[in-house]
């Protein structure tokens, strides 16, 4: 699931021309852009550790490759939607998981955010299952 997810941000950050441009008002690349690598990078890290032999680190990393994303885009949505230009939390979440295009922005690709957080939801959930399991034991 993490791995999809950092296919899914990958995708956001090749198309997603607000997010590279901070709605237009300057030139690439905008620091949420940079934001969204590092939790690209994150994620594919955390994706990357499910494959070591070691259970409990094989567990541990992808709670952490999940969840790390999740608080940023909670704090995101509620705390800094006003540095992209928005004035309320709802609309920037509106624009994020909307499944059609917000009005008046640039192209992007309604729907990927919503895969992306979903995914980084089922990898949290399946991982810390994983890892009560091994502390069962």
């Amino acid at each position: 699931m993490l791995m999809l997810a950092s296919v899914a941000s990958l995708l956001i950050l090749i198309t997603d021309r607000n997010l590279q441009t901070d709605f237009g008002a300057t030139k690439p690349y905008y620091y949420h852009w940079y934001g969204l690598l590092l939790l690209t990078v994150i994620t594919l890290l955390g994706g990357s550790f499910t494959l070591i032999k070691n259970e409990r680190t094989s567990r541990i990393i992808p709670v952490l490759g999940s969840l790390i994303p999740l608080i940023f885009i909670l704090v995101d949505v509620f705390f800094l939607y006003g540095t992209v230009g928005f004035h309320n939390p709802d609309q920037f979440a509106t624009y994020l998981f909307g499944l059609s295009k917000y009005p008046d922005t640039l192209s992007y690709l309604p729907g990927l955010f919503d895969i992306y957080t979903i995914t980084l939801v089922i990898a949290l959930i399946t991982s810390s299952l994983g890892l009560k399991n091994i502390n069962k034991s």
